[in-house]
């Protein structure tokens, strides 16, 4: 009887053993086209991953694009016209006061363009105080409105359009200036090498008032 038994037991450790073997065997191996599609799989994660970050790429790069040419056009819409762009430079506070006097501040604010030889404040300062009274007294408007149209030509002048040579442009008065571009001077008045841009044209400083042969002397 416990021979039987010692049998029956061995048989069970056999088909244990038999069972377990099977088991180990029947597990999945990893094959070369299971390696190959894991790679594929992560060939193809790199690939999506470098998509989506080209494209975060280009979109910032628009945007930032965006940003510039919003606040270019920002600055540029924001220049002023010619009557304020002298009146906040500081150096021609005489020329901007006369420019009201004369009734001249809409035609000079208007779209022009034009071209400004603004006296600065310096050059007023040669005249005899008294004559600059006299200019603002509403009886002389027409004298003072002669003299600074004088100063201004319609059309934007760059220096280029006259360095190095002789240019006679006529002003909004009629009448004709003489650049020389050789000394840089205007009827003998010496031309600013900076000009001032504003949104309606250009402003070049002088240091003398220029006067038209029409016009009674500004000196006496």
């Amino acid at each position: 009887m416990n021979f039987k038994k010692i049998v029956f037991a061995l048989a069970a450790i056999v088909i244990a053993i038999g069972v377990a073997q099977y088991m180990g065997m029947a597990q999945p191996t990893a094959t070369s086209s299971d390696v190959s599609a894991s790679a594929e799989q992560a060939a193809k994660s790199l690939s999506d991953a470098a998509a989506q970050s080209t494209a975060a790429a280009n979109q910032l790069a628009q945007e930032t694009t965006a940003a510039i040419n919003s606040a270019v056009a920002s600055a540029t819409s924001s220049t002023s016209n010619i009557v304020a762009t002298a009146a906040s430079n500081g150096s021609f506070k005489t020329f901007s006061t006369l420019v009201a006097a004369a009734g001249l501040s809409d035609t000079l604010s208007g779209p022009g363009p034009f071209t400004v030889f603004a006296p600065t404040d310096a050059a007023f300062a040669k005249l005899p105080a008294e004559t600059l009274a006299s200019l603002q007294r509403p009886e002389n408007k027409a004298q003072l409105q002669q003299i600074l149209s004088y100063h201004v030509v319609s059309g934007k002048l760059a220096s280029s359009d006259w360095s190095g040579k002789t240019s006679s442009p006529k002003s909004v008065a009629g009448l004709n200036l003489n650049i020389d571009g050789s000394n840089n001077t205007i009827n003998g008045a010496k031309i600013a090498s900076d000009s001032i841009t504003a949104s309606n044209g250009m402003i070049y400083s002088i240091d003398t008032v220029l006067q038209p042969n029409s016009a009674s002397s500004l000196t006496n």
